[in-house]
């Protein structure tokens, strides 16, 4: 298996509304590219349902179990706190 650089997934609100197994087969598709780091650019995200919420955190920890870092960028303030509460925080690494 060859490993490129890292993969940008720059999420976007009509993303999170997604059906979950159609949102969960967004972010898989990116995988297809063997990444060694995968970035999820939260710029365009001030807010997030539980249901997206528990898509990214299962696509995180897959993610991790194929040796694949996770990496987080652009977390508004109001979404760090969100996630710091329900100790979201270890699983998408540093906010």
């Amino acid at each position: 298996m060859v490993f490129n650089e890292k993969v940008y997934i720059s999420l976007k609100l009509n993303d999170l509304t997604l059906e979950h197994e159609e949102f969960r087969n967004y972010l898989n598709s990116f995988l297809e590219k063997n990444p060694t780091c995968v970035v999820l650019d939260f710029s365009n995200i001030e807010v997030i349902s539980s249901v997206a919420l528990g898509v990214l955190v299962s696509f995180a920890n897959r993610v991790r179990s194929l040796g694949v870092d996770v990496e987080t960028v652009n977390v508004s303030n109001r979404l760090k706190q969100i996630l710091k509460l329900v100790s979201l925080d270890r699983v998408f690494g540093a906010l």
